[in-house]
């Protein structure tokens, strides 16, 4: 372009450097180029050096290239530099590589930044390529410290063979006038471990210290990429910006202002994002965040669970890990303040979503967990603990696992709701191993083929609860200890098949049961049942409407409401050796009045 203003050096490098006052390189009309080759390396050689000054094309556009393809030095370093040029169409495009590693690299990165900076254009590139292998190779970019600010449309990306982008101490980004695009990739397959300078992660922070990253959004949105599938030599993470074994949450990536943002990590074995890097609370705008791993977690959320995330869709993928994993440590508050994110988890062939604690809340939010094949749960609360879900919404499905197993005592509460579903051979929909409680118009279903709907180990207390179970040739709903509810519930237990609708195992007291089936047994009684209060119905096609198959006491308010009805089978079943007690109500007192059960049937028997 004419009254372009060009710099160039063949073999060596370029310093434009200002004093107390930036110097300016300016062109009027055309265009700023500013390149450096410096191809033998020459030891102590930066390509470009920028250093308090400003570079003006304001009718046009600001190249800036730096090459060191073998030398120990950044291919441009930038310290309190403006970049202007033309905001309606011109670019600025500003491109590094170098050889440098950490055992002889002062400079940290290929492209360094570090001051106070300024980029003003309609398009702005920023590029580092560090070509150095091996466990000490350097990074593509590295922010330094300092402000820097994009007006434009921007798109900044690292490359390297560990380190892909490196934020050292306290960066801020501000964006504005176009969305942001910002992307760190490695290239090798990477040190197990953080090693000299760095830690591990295609976007990572310093080895000596937790890095702070505050991006501030204009109306401008981001998306955020840390890929670091090519790191195979061990559990490298994408995202590596503080201690994985630190319990803060102080530091990481703290977003403010008003634009959407997507962030997405990329690993081979280990965490692909560890969600508490994250803070988006101060930020107006959508915020998803996805991570994707082969045989580690997908989206990891540990130890004070607090999360400082607001409003965030956050999806977990993983092939033979699990996809969302989340723990709160002997050390963190129990209590997992979804903040009303939505948490998704999906595993080919492991657990789509696990929660890991002691006395474990979970509140306001929801979480779905899938498992595409095998014998893992959807969702998974493990760690033989007491668990409450408390107006969340917890959703799980799995092929020949539980769609929701919970390991340990439950307390659902506060219009919460679970649905499970299995779709695998004897899987179940919801599983329970110990106690359930539930109150506050909470809602809980299950959905199985094979396996029971809803299965209960333990003890079962419900208040305004709707506890429901489907099934084909299983139990819809299969509650093996004692049960207890008020007028407000019902529950529900329905077969599709030759299975059972609803089976209790012990005592019954208050509320509504009601279980059917097509071609098996409605409700079933099992030995030593105590039905207190209750109104039971139990109604099938071909089976049995209702099945006692042992001793069973009813209170005669219980036995004057039990509807037991089948088309052609048995309506009210007394199987070898029942023995059915009818008591007054509130006593254990035969009735004076003998009780007459009865059982209807179209064309079979309405009571054998």
């Amino acid at each position: 372009m004419k009254n372009s203003i060009s710099l160039q050096a063949d073999k060596g490098g370029i310093i434009i450097s200002g004093g107390k006052t930036k110097s300016q390189i300016k062109s009027e009309t055309g265009n700023v180029n500013v390149k450096a080759y410096n191809p033998l390396g020459t030891k102590g050689v930066t390509g470009v050096l920028l250093s308090n000054t400003e570079l003006n094309a304001s009718e046009g556009d600001i190249y800036v290239t730096g090459t060191t393809p073998l030398g120990e030095k950044s291919g441009v370093r930038i310290i309190n530099v403006n970049f202007i040029a033309n905001t309606g169409s011109g670019h600025v495009d500003v491109d590094a590589e170098s050889h440098g590693g950490q055992d002889t690299y002062d400079e940290k990165g290929s492209l360094y930044i570090g001051g106070e900076n300024k980029f003003s254009a309609s398009d702005i590139k920023l590029n580092g390529r560090n070509t150095r292998s091996g466990v000490s190779s350097g990074a593509g970019v590295v922010f330094d410290g300092g402000n820097s600010s994009f007006s434009g449309k921007t798109v900044l990306t690292g490359y390297g063979y560990g380190v892909g982008i490196s934020f050292w101490d306290s960066v801020r980004l501000d964006f504005s006038n176009g969305s942001a695009f910002i992307k760190g990739k490695t290239t090798g397959p990477g040190p197990v471990k953080a090693d000299g300078y760095y830690r591990t992660g295609a976007i990572s922070g310093s080895a000596l210290g937790n890095a702070k990253v505050t991006i501030h959004l204009d109306k401008s949105n981001l998306e955020m990429i840390a890929d670091s599938s090519s790191s195979t030599s061990g559990a490298v993470p994408a995202f590596g910006i503080i201690n994985p074994a630190s319990g803060t949450r102080k530091n990481g990536f703290i977003f403010d202002g008003e634009g959407n943002v997507d962030i997405s990590g990329i690993s081979t074995d280990g965490n692909a994002v560890d969600a508490r890097l994250f803070n988006n609370i101060k930020l107006n705008g959508d915020f998803n965040i996805s991570g994707s791993s082969k045989t580690g977690v997908g989206v990891r959320l540990n130890d004070r669970l607090d999360v400082n995330l607001k409003d965030a869709v956050i999806t977990g993928n993983s092939i033979s890990g699990v996809g969302v994993d989340i723990t709160t440590g002997d050390s963190g508050t129990p209590v997992v303040n979804l903040n009303n994110n939505k948490i998704k988890g999906i595993s080919e062939e492991s657990i789509g979503v696990r929660i890991n604690g002691k006395n474990v809340s979970i509140t306001n939010g929801s979480i779905e967990g899938t498992v595409v094949r095998g014998s893992g749960s959807g969702v998974v609360l493990a760690g033989n603990s007491d668990y409450t879900i408390s107006g969340a919404t917890v959703t799980g499905k799995s092929a020949d696992g539980a769609g929701v197993s919970v390991s340990g005592n439950l307390a659902v509460n506060d219009n919460a709701s679970i649905d499970g579903t299995a779709t695998g051979e004897g899987a179940t929909g919801v599983q329970v191993s110990g106690n359930l409680n539930s109150t506050g118009g909470s809602r809980i279903h299950g959905t199985a083929l094979s396996g029971d709907g809803v299965q209960v180990s333990g003890d079962t207390s419900l208040s305004g609860v709707s506890l429901s179970g489907d099934t084909a040739t299983g139990t819809g709903v299969n509650i093996a200890g004692n049960l207890k509810t008020d007028k407000k519930t019902t529950v529900t237990g329905k077969s599709t098949d030759t299975g059972t609708g609803v089976s209790l195992g012990a005592s019954l007291e208050g509320g509504k049961v009601s279980g059917t089936s097509a071609d098996g047994t409605g409700l079933q009684l099992a030995d030593n049942a105590t039905v207190i209060n209750s109104e039971l119905n139990g109604t099938s096609t071909s089976g049995d409407g209702v099945s006692v198959t042992g001793k069973t006491i009813l209170d005669d308010t219980t036995a004057q409401k039990l509807h037991a009805e089948s088309g052609s089978g048995t309506g009210l079943s007394l199987n070898d050796g029942a023995v059915v007690s009818v008591v007054q109500t509130g006593t254990q007192t035969p009735v004076i009045t003998p009780a007459v059960l009865t059982g209807t049937s179209q064309s079979g028997s309405g009571v054998a």
